[in-house]
């Protein structure tokens, strides 16, 4: 992993990666001295991590792009590790509510900094991304009782996917609902986790074994 990281640098040496031992923070810096959701910390993990705004800067050709704006879309934290002989690249996305639009909107986030990464990562020398698992991560403020007792009564498909990520906390879309959602993009099986966060905890530190068990 260390050579495909090194040839990243050299690639990009405006967007170096980081590399941190025992942790791996993601933060939303918009969010900063508000009671926002701020940032999460993985522990048990040492971990590669791109620049927050990478995907962003690198994704000029998503502007002439005219599918939902899917690829003008950009997660919060992209990070790289490996556990038990199995590497993983975790997307992550943090929002500070609830909602079912931010919600589909996050899912939206990951999936298209995904699909970026796909293109821009497939040119580095020794960067072979089928040897990674791709994790999308949502972290919210935990839905109220009286959201979900709302939600449960309405019939839409963007609100029984935010329903259903929040119950399970593990959801797999697979590869043909994506086709259907961003079609003609080409489209894998994706697993997004949910993480809930207590309200007003502007930083939330979790064990990466609860998203890979």
């Amino acid at each position: 992993m260390l050579d495909s990281f090194k040839n990243f640098d050299k690639l990009f040496p405006a967007c170096k990666s980081s590399y941190t031992e025992g942790e791996c923070t993601v933060i939303e810096p918009k969010n900063f001295g508000t009671s926002k959701l701020q940032k999460i910390i993985f522990k048990g993990i040492n971990a590669y991590s791109l620049p927050h705004d990478f995907a962003e800067k690198t994704s000029s050709f998503a502007k002439i792009t005219e599918h939902r704006g899917i690829l003008r879309k950009d997660c919060d934290g992209i990070f790289f590790f490996s556990k038990n002989n199995q590497k993983y690249m975790v997307l992550c996305e943090l929002k500070s509510s609830f909602d079912t639009s931010d919600i589909n909107k996050a899912r939206d986030q990951i999936i298209g900094t995904f699909q970026k990464l796909k293109g821009i990562l497939g040119i580095i020398e020794g960067f072979n991304l089928s040897e990674y698992k791709t994790i999308g991560v949502i972290a919210s403020f935990m839905a109220t009782d009286e959201q979900l007792n709302s939600l449960s009564s309405r019939e839409d498909v963007d609100i029984a996917f935010a329903v259903r990520l929040h119950n399970e906390k593990k959801v797999t879309i697979p590869a043909i609902k994506s086709r259907r959602l961003y079609s003609p993009l080409k489209t894998d099986d994706f697993e997004l986790c949910y993480l809930p966060i207590p309200k007003k905890c502007t930083s939330f530190v979790v064990d990466i074994n609860t998203l890979i068990s």
